[in-house]
């Protein structure tokens, strides 16, 4: 949403005057990872868990804020008002929250495939098994490269839309 506001009211055309697009995007991806950097540790503190593997949790955590940073910078990037954001957010976030009301249920196939492509389904299998002391996700790596790809495609096709609106500005 605060790109949906920089957009809605002009300063994105003011930022862009001073810094390239790229340069704008890094600035608010970190301001969203650093959030999550430091909300993270303090959630842990409160709900008293520690994970198994501590520095692969940490790992997963930079990766998946990353990954999900970019995608609601995507989000924010596709609407030109707020209202457009509050009208169409929860139908686009639906289908990343749907492994949240997933887990733990017997999926058929298909329904398991679909999840297969949704970046927190891999979000939430590297992060079970950083704090199991086993391994209950095979194949981490697949979890890791879809993370990977997500992330460029959602920062690659966030600095295609914010380009093409400066360009037509």
């Amino acid at each position: 949403s605060v790109l949906v506001d920089e957009v809605e009211k002009k300063t994105m055309d003011a930022l862009t005057l001073i810094a390239s697009t790229a340069d704008v995007i890094a600035a608010k991806a970190l301001f969203g990872i650093s959030l999550s950097v430091v909300s993270v540790p303090i959630l842990l503190a409160i709900t008293r868990e520690r994970p198994a593997d501590m520095p692969v949790f940490a790992a997963i955590v930079i990766l998946a804020a990353v990954v999900l940073v970019g995608i609601g910078l995507l989000f924010g990037g596709l609407f030109r008002t707020q209202q457009q954001m509050n009208t169409w957010s929860g139908v686009i976030l639906l289908p990343l929250l749907a492994p949240a009301f997933t887990i733990g249920f017997a999926a058929p196939e298909p329904v398991n495939m679909v999840l297969s492509v949704i970046p927190t389904t891999h979000v939430f299998r590297l992060l079970t098994n950083a704090f199991a002391d086993q391994t209950l996700y095979p194949h981490p790596a697949v979890s890791v490269a879809a993370l990977v790809v997500w992330g460029v495609a959602a920062y690659g096709l966030l600095w295609w839309r914010l380009s093409r609106q400066e360009a037509a500005a």
